[in-house]
């Protein structure tokens, strides 16, 4: 045997190169447009803590609610990325025409539904989740004004789903960029009081929010309208319903949809377990900022799942299955890499952290210990969020839906209550059941992907 042959090599095959290659340069951009999204986010809790820890809590119990909404309006974008770049590999150039019109009048529809019952039932949903009076003080008036804005958060997700699956991510970062510079100085006037504005205080983030969303909306119409050629927008094909497309969108999206309904909801009910915590309005700012923290791993698992989705799908549209399983198989070796730091980060970092959004000092080291918590349990949500966005993509999402409901509703909430009241393990109790909850999800829909199911069915459809 030779030296050559004898030694080891660390050199990354040419053919996983290349699919490195490509999920990076998808994922990228919509990292930053995700990261982005976040700052807003915590910008925001930044903005609103001289209002005191009730202020903070009512961004973070609000953001679960939000996420609710947020999710079934994103649920139609993952159907819309699957079919656009389907179509596209396929040179299926009226297909794709059909798909963007369709999309936009159903998340109009979907969203303006969400925005109107959200406004109406803001008082109850903040009651189900156990919001203190001065939580809900600054909690209700806020969810209202986020309500309202639902309609254009559905077109500018939309839109960026359909640039996206036309592998153009970078448009959508500028747009967000754009947005980010006005949005952040609209909400200080708005929260604080400046430029002629009257401070509105902790509401004031969602009128700015809200102007800065109608804005972008526009401006991604307009770019399909006027400047996309693989993705136009034809306003002929919005004068009617087209009943294939929308059922092939929802076939992939409405899984995802309830999926997301389902996982919201257990959050809610989970939020309101806790609760019953000795500790009041502290727990309930230690996980509202949890939840915020926790995006740092969340939106770069996203952007993983739609530059998933997207090369599974166009895989899928060119005939090549297997390399479709192998690019779904790298994206979530290669997120777990990623994530493996950043969760390891937030867990070594999280006193500080706490101590930069929580003032009391009490309720900042029960921050730290929520945020070490949810750090080991992110790692492994995120990857099962990779792991769904290749199964999107190849349009089998049903099981996603049905994992969900057992590691969300037969694992999560009742685990929570258990531990919690009848143990009295206040406040770790909670948190095992919330570390325990993402490892099974994440076994489940990654063993759904390589089991090739999904390849079986579509070799025979």
């Amino acid at each position: 045997m030779t030296n050559e042959e004898s030694e080891p090599t660390l050199e990354v095959p040419a053919r996983d190169r290349d699919i490195y290659h490509r999920i990076i340069v998808l994922a990228l951009p919509t990292v930053a447009y995700n990261i982005i999204e976040m700052g807003l986010g915590l910008t925001d809790l930044f903005m609103v803590r001289s209002f005191g820890p009730a202020a903070t809590a009512a961004l973070g119990l609000n953001r679960q609610i939000t996420f609710l909404f947020e999710a079934m309006i994103l649920a139609v974008s993952v159907g819309v990325v699957t079919l656009i770049s389907q179509s596209l590999a396929q040179n299926d150039s009226e297909k794709v025409e059909r798909t963007v019109a369709q999309s936009l009048l159903i998340v109009t529809a979907l969203a303006s539904i969400l925005g109107i019952a959200g406004y109406l039932l803001s008082p109850a949903l903040l009651r189900l989740i156990q919001a203190s009076p001065e939580t809900a003080f600054f909690a209700v008036d806020y969810l209202k004004i986020y309500c309202i804005s639902l309609l254009f958060l559905g077109i500018n997700a939309v839109g960026a789903a359909i640039l996206r699956a036309a592998k153009n991510p970078w448009l959508p970062l500028k747009i967000a960029i754009a947005m980010a510079v006005l949005n952040v100085p609209l909400n200080y006037a708005f929260i604080h009081g400046m430029f002629g504005i009257v401070g509105l205080g902790v509401k004031g983030a969602a009128v700015g929010t809200l102007i800065v969303r109608v804005l972008g909306s526009l401006v991604f119409l307009a770019s399909l309208f006027f400047g996309h050629r693989s993705t136009p927008l034809v306003p002929s094909r919005m004068t009617r319903l087209d009943s294939t497309v929308i059922r092939q969108i929802l076939a992939v999206g409405l899984p995802i949809a309830f999926a997301g309904l389902l996982r919201n909801a257990a959050r809610i009910v989970f939020i309101a377990i806790v609760g019953f915590s000795t500790l009041g309005v502290s727990i309930h700012a230690a996980v509202g900022l949890g939840l915020q923290i926790r995006l740092i791993g969340v939106l770069p698992a996203l952007a993983f799942q739609v530059a998933l989705a997207t090369l599974v799908g166009d895989a899928i549209g060119r005939g090549k299955l297997d390399e479709a399983e192998e690019i779904g198989r790298r994206g979530v070796y290669l997120l777990g890499v990623v994530m493996f730091v950043l969760c390891g980060c937030i867990f070594l970092f999280s006193a500080p952290i706490a101590d930069g959004f929580i003032v009391d000092p009490k309720g900042a080291e029960l921050g730290a210990r929520v945020l070490r918590w949810f750090a080991f349990g992110q790692f492994f949500s995120t990857l099962a969020i990779a792991a769904q966005g290749a199964l999107s993509g190849a349009g089998d999402t049903r099981p996603v839906a049905r994992i969900t409901f057992l590691s969300q509703w037969l694992i999560l909430v009742p685990l929570t209550y258990i531990l919690l009241v009848p143990l009295e393990m206040d406040p770790n109790g909670p948190l095992i059941a919330w570390t325990i909850a993402p490892i099974l999800t994440f076994t489940l829909i990654f063993q759904r992907f390589l089991s090739g199911k999904w390849k079986a069915r579509l070799e025979h459809s």
